[in-house]
């Protein structure tokens, strides 16, 4: 979601902007104060700033200037309703990232913000992302994410990682050390579950305070290789009274006493509403998304796995059949990032020819059925038989590939006779070598 701070003395336009930007995607606060303004951008709470310059006793290059102080980073728009050219040529001067003459257009609005909003990542995006696979693709939800993780490195705020199941946080926190200003210290990376016992709890303080305790010496010096980024994993899954103390211990670290450079990170499936107010103001919240949000970039992951994979087993594998895509692009994927990267991998060692085939993508009945039941939905009316007929399809076409077309292991795992077997494949349409 874009966070985009108002800058005006028109509740019109918020009313506006909100009728007409998608809520899911833009959420847009207004300010009518100068000083309540740059507190909200203080804390880093929006991504970009309109700035309506109607009815300010400022220029609009003088408030972009006042938040500029405060946030460096910070992209801004200007709204005006004036034909001076001056007052936009101030503006870009200034570094505003766009002008915008009113009354503005939903869409000339959202081609700026989103623009502005890529181009809030480092020039070396590329180069940073470029061997993650879980990374490829283009699609909104991705580029927000990379988005936030860039300019969280470029802080010295702590964050909070928040992950579905099966999404790679320990890389993900790695991605956000190698992109910070201590980058060539070392990522610290702690499992908090490991210390979820009483008798633990004295050792986790021990070395927390050591990876953020000053050290005089550095690694080249022949002293210690001190920490850059601590990544404290699974944070919800220890008990409520330790997570508030860890919580108020970072809060209240940053003291002389502390290497203040040290970038704390936690990594959590969830947190409680309770917890995201207190952090929320404090730490940079990153969520990474899960491959359900992501089905614009299914294609280029899978075979961006498929490829690699490809070349570790020295396999040519030219890409996949439009049935294995079809049948990728209809599963929900609750495993996330780890389900497929199993799931691919196991493909490209099963496949036997230049494309990964239907029959070799190695799912379970739970995703079978799950995908049965979705393109049934989807299709508004669906008869049971037809569903049945695909379903029965899908298994046996992947329990001859599990056991390598050995029709006799088939039946005996589906408890029918083979006779039977061949009498169904014969039904489907099936050849009993696939």
């Amino acid at each position: 979601m874009k966070k985009l701070l108002l800058f005006s003395k028109d509740k019109g336009l918020l009313q506006y902007l909100e009728s007409g930007l998608d809520r899911s995607q833009y959420k847009v606060e207004l300010f009518e104060a100068l000083s309540e303004a740059a507190d909200h951008i203080r804390q880093k709470l929006s991504d970009i700033a309109l700035i309506d310059a109607d009815g300010q006793e400022l220029a609009p290059d003088e408030i972009f200037r006042s938040f500029k102080n405060i946030a460096p980073r910070l992209k801004a728009i200007v709204l005006s309703s004036t034909k001076d050219v001056s007052q936009a040529v101030s503006s870009i001067k200034a570094g505003v990232f766009d002008f915008l003459a009113k009354p503005v257009s939903l869409e000339s609005l959202r081609t700026a913000v989103d623009s502005a909003f890529i181009s809030r990542l480092p020039k070396n995006r590329a180069g940073l992302f470029s061997e993650e696979l879980w990374l490829k693709g283009s699609g909104q939800s991705i580029t927000d994410f990379t988005c936030l993780m860039a300019e969280a490195a470029q802080t010295e705020k702590d964050a909070v990682i928040l992950f579905p199941k099966g999404a790679p946080a320990v890389r993900a926190a790695g991605l956000l050390h190698s992109a910070g200003f201590n980058k060539n210290r070392r990522l610290a990376v702690m499992d908090l579950a490991d210390y979820s016992r009483q008798d633990s709890e004295a050792a986790f303080w021990t070395a927390l305070k050591d990876h953020f305790a000053q050290k005089e010496a550095s690694k080249e010096e022949g002293g210690e290789d001190l920490a850059g980024t601590v990544f404290l994993n699974n944070f919800d899954r220890t008990s409520d009274h330790f997570r508030k103390l860890l919580l108020d211990h970072l809060i209240s670290r940053r003291d002389q006493r502390c290497d203040r450079s040290v970038k704390a990170v936690l990594g959590a499936r969830a947190l409680s509403e309770e917890e995201k107010e207190k952090v929320s103001k404090i730490f940079d919240i990153i969520c990474i998304p899960p491959l359900m949000e992501r089905k614009e970039d299914l294609p280029v992951l899978v075979q961006a796995y498929a490829d690699g994979f490809a070349q570790k087993y020295g396999k040519t594998v030219k890409g996949f059949s439009k049935e294995a895509l079809s049948f990728l692009l209809d599963h929900d994927w609750p495993g996330n990032y780890a389900e497929m990267e199993a799931l691919i991998e196991n493909a490209v060692l099963l496949c036997r020819g230049e494309f990964i085939e239907y029959g070799d993508l190695m799912a379970d009945l739970q995703m079978l059925t799950g995908i049965c039941a979705k393109r049934a939905l989807l299709s508004g009316r669906w008869e049971l038989s037809k569903a049945r007929e695909l379903f029965d399809r899908s298994l046996i076409e992947t329990l001859i590939l599990g056991c390598e077309n050995d029709l006799d292991r088939t039946a005996a795992l589906l408890d029918l006779p083979k006779t039977v077997l061949l009498e169904k494949m014969s039904e489907l349409n099936l050849k009993t070598e696939i």
